[in-house]
């Protein structure tokens, strides 16, 4: 992994944890995320019209992975929507960010890709995913499975489904757009532009088909219209945070290195958690926190 990824990667964390800090706090629901969306597509939409004719090369050589990432990004929202609505956010963030780093390295070795990630790399997605695991107790003689079966965690893990699903058709997607040749800085920041702009309104779609026929996520939408601003800045946020993602897949041999280090937004999210809504502190937490640090580590060296 460049230095060039990792610093994408790091401010990409802190401005994660932040749009999701402030949508814990405001009512979370598939109709404020779908509100965050269509802001975040206004807001891109100029550039959007400026690339225009790259934008429509893109639509005429991407369509199917358009819809397909806008699918996943759909189950990851719904998902989310649901595990802050029922669980802590110290809780239902760490799984939703630790759990897609297993799935993808699964679905990478299972694709034939094993060779190219190394073995520190494997150990700190390893300790990354044991991290995750610690954080929702209170003590470590209270791990049971009990605790991860509720809806909460459901979500969460749905959530991380969706953050698996999206990277990995990401991945596939801007290779087939940046082709062999290598980008400039300035090409790749374009392109990551265009491509979530697009995959906002494949995003959009998916997410209407939810919100459209369900009286209360209809009501819901339209009271937080009426005042935009906290969707504002969580679409602004999303649109920020999984661009500098993108941009950064230009600089790394595997996109499971994006994956995992993108989870140095959970001890980040654990803090958010702790100062901005007073959740409560403990020993498995703190050890999650240094596992998960130490996890990032290995990946950002290897």
């Amino acid at each position: 992994m460049t230095l060039t990824a990792a610093i994408l990667l790091i401010t990409s964390a802190l401005a994660h944890a932040g749009w999701n800090l402030f949508s814990k706090k405001d009512h979370p629901s598939t109709a404020s995320f779908l509100l965050a969306n269509l802001f975040g597509a206004l807001l891109v939409m100029p550039l959007l019209i400026f690339g225009r004719v790259q934008v429509i090369d893109i639509i005429r050589q991407l369509w199917p992975l358009l819809l397909l990432t806008g699918f996943f990004q759909g189950l990851y929202f719904w998902g989310l929507a649901y595990a802050y609505k029922r669980g802590e956010l110290s809780v239902a963030y760490p799984l939703a960010r630790s759990m897609p780093a297993l799935m993808v390295t699964l679905l990478v070795f299972w694709f034939g890709q094993g060779e190219a990630i190394g073995t520190a790399v494997l150990f700190g997605i390893v300790l990354i995913i044991a991290g995750g695991f610690l954080i929702p107790l209170t003590s470590f003689r209270d791990f049971s499975l009990q605790r991860y079966k509720n809806v909460a965690v459901a979500a969460a893990l749905l959530a991380a489904a969706g953050t698996a699903g999206y990277s990995l058709t990401d991945d596939f997607a801007l290779d087939l757009i940046r082709g062999s040749r290598p980008v400039t800085l300035r090409q790749n920041f374009l392109i990551a532009f265009y491509y979530i702009g697009l995959q906002q309104v494949t995003t959009i779609f998916w997410q209407g088909l939810v919100v459209l026929p369900r009286w209360n996520e209809r009501r819901i939408f339209m009271q937080q219209l009426a005042n935009p601003l906290s969707s504002i800045i969580k679409g602004a946020g999303i649109l920020v945070t999984y661009a500098l993602v993108l941009i950064s897949m230009g600089y790394v041999t595997n996109v499971s290195y994006v994956v995992a280090f993108r989870q140095l937004s959970i001890p980040i999210g654990l803090i958010f958690g702790i100062l901005f809504l007073k959740e409560h502190s403990c020993g498995p937490k703190i050890t999650a926190v240094v596992l998960l640090f130490a996890g990032v580590v290995l990946v950002g060296l290897g």
